[in-house]
């Protein structure tokens, strides 16, 4: 398309903020050994059957500079429009202009179509069923933002409350990683406490820091900040946390969709929250549409069973998590806890916001749960014995299983002491469920279990990161 040699990459983007975040994450100086110079990358533009496309090239010899540079805001072009695009490849206009940043040129975006309609509309739906609070305003669909994965949404919600006031990002919890990542290295100061249980010491730790004490209900009024919530775990179908939020991210990637083929995310904003009015303002100035219409339209399609896949995920994961939670309590178990909210402290916490049951609907926990071993060569035999499919999505039709911390984390031989120190287990394995007989996912779980418990015996063929699964 553009004549580049074998040892160029490139990204292909929609948005000129991306071209930008790309610039800027591959030249910072947390890139370390990889850092590109501005002199390495490239930048042209194409336009291809009518849309433009944003082009940044690199030295391939850098690429592990720019994986982030996608990943960590999610601002990606998606394969159903490479693919709608493909056809039209030989045709593709080359746009000649300076290469500076300054003078991007302008961005044809993508089009909206009824699917993305309908998607707003089965939102609001899923969001006003079996609410908590009656009180509360309906969700309306101008209220709701569609992109094209997650992370964007993440993104975008950031970008919106350091234009309302610049300052501090304050970070609660365990978080996906890319969302620490793209946080901690943004431009804004980054405040991160990584153990949060609903703990008082922990809450007056966060308040103190806030520099006052205050409940922590009213924490967001009082200091005026945004307080976004991502629901994804919990979902839809199991939590309703409009009346604590100003602003709730989900990644429609996951249960959403359910099937793992199709990418996208959403922002919902509360019409209820004090700060809604001036959110609202800056969402609908800055919203494009990036979201190819093929997969608004796939991503509805595989929702349709979202009900009854959610039903049956809460049942899949509950059964393994009180089966595992059994082995738990029994000292000779290798199995110390597992993490699932029935068996947290702070359950109550989860129950204020979960969706009360009805005769033809019941609410649960969700599809992920993780569990905690004694040691290291016990979570190995585990996890080389748990004869799961293997990596770190959630939500889809098939079970997953991964040692997460290990995987994500443990890469970074800098960074991963900062997540130790605050409660981070290596010998811990993520399960997310899938829609299988519960009695099949329970007998492949009690094989592991067996395993775990002869660890001597065991040889590790694969381990952590391994390939087998």
């Amino acid at each position: 398309m553009l004549g580049m040699p074998q040892s160029i990459a490139i990204l292909v983007l929609v948005g000129p903020d991306a071209v930008i975040f790309a610039s800027e994450y591959g030249t910072s100086k947390d890139r370390k050994e990889h850092r590109l110079s501005t002199t390495e990358i490239s930048y042209n533009t194409v336009v291809i059957n009518n849309t433009l496309l944003y082009v940044v090239s690199y030295p391939v010899s850098k690429a592990p500079a720019m994986v982030g540079a996608w990943q960590d805001p999610g601002l990606i072009v998606s394969t159903r429009l490479a693919e709608s695009l493909f056809p039209y490849i030989k045709n593709t206009t080359e746009m000649l202009w300076t290469g500076g940043l300054s003078d991007l040129p302008s961005p044809t975006w993508l089009a909206e179509t009824s699917a993305h309609q309908a998607l707003k509309e089965r939102i609001c739906l899923l969001m006003d069923h079996s609410i908590i609070r009656q009180d509360f305003s309906t969700t309306k669909t101008e209220d709701v933002f569609l992109y094209q994965t997650g992370m964007a949404a993440i993104y975008w919600t950031y970008q919106a409350a350091i234009t309302r006031r610049p300052g501090t990002i304050l970070v609660l919890g365990a978080v996906n990683h890319n969302t620490f990542h793209l946080l901690r290295c943004s431009k804004s100061k980054f405040k991160h406490f990584g153990q949060v249980d609903g703990d008082n010491d922990q809450l007056n730790r966060v308040e103190a820091w806030l520099d006052e004490e205050a409940a922590a209900g009213r924490a967001a009024n009082k200091h005026n900040f945004v307080l976004v919530v991502d629901e994804t775990i919990g979902s839809f179908y199991n939590v309703d946390v409009a009346p604590a939020a100003d602003a709730i991210v989900t990644s429609l990637t996951k249960t959403f969709s359910g099937y793992a083929d199709v990418m996208a995310g959403s922002v919902i904003l509360s019409s209820s929250s004090p700060r809604y009015g001036a959110l609202a303002k800056i969402f609908k100035l800055r919203f494009r549409n990036e979201l190819f219409s093929l997969d608004a339209t796939h991503l509805l399609k595989n929702n349709n069973d979202y009900l009854t896949r959610s039903a049956a995920l809460n049942r899949n994961a509950a059964s393994l998590a009180a089966y595992l939670h059994s082995q738990a309590v029994n000292s000779k178990s290798p199995v110390t806890d597992v993490l699932y909210p029935p068996y947290s402290s702070t359950f109550a916490n989860y129950a204020k916001f979960q969706r009360p049951s009805t005769p033809d609907y019941s609410s649960g926990y969700g599809c992920l749960l993780s569990v905690n071993f004694k040691t290291q060569k016990s979570a190995e035999a585990f996890f080389d014995n748990l004869h799961f499919h293997g990596g770190p999505h959630l939500g889809a039709h098939r079970t997953l299983a991964i040692p997460f911390n290990a995987t994500v984390w443990g890469s970074d031989v800098d960074e991963y002491p900062y997540h130790v120190g605050y409660g981070l287990r290596e010998a811990q394995i993520r399960i997310s469920v899938g829609l299988e007989e519960t009695d099949e996912l329970l007998q492949t779980v009690r094989e592991a279990c067996w395993h775990a418990e002869r660890p001597k015996n065991h040889v590790l063929t694969h381990g952590f990161g391994g390939t087998s699964h």
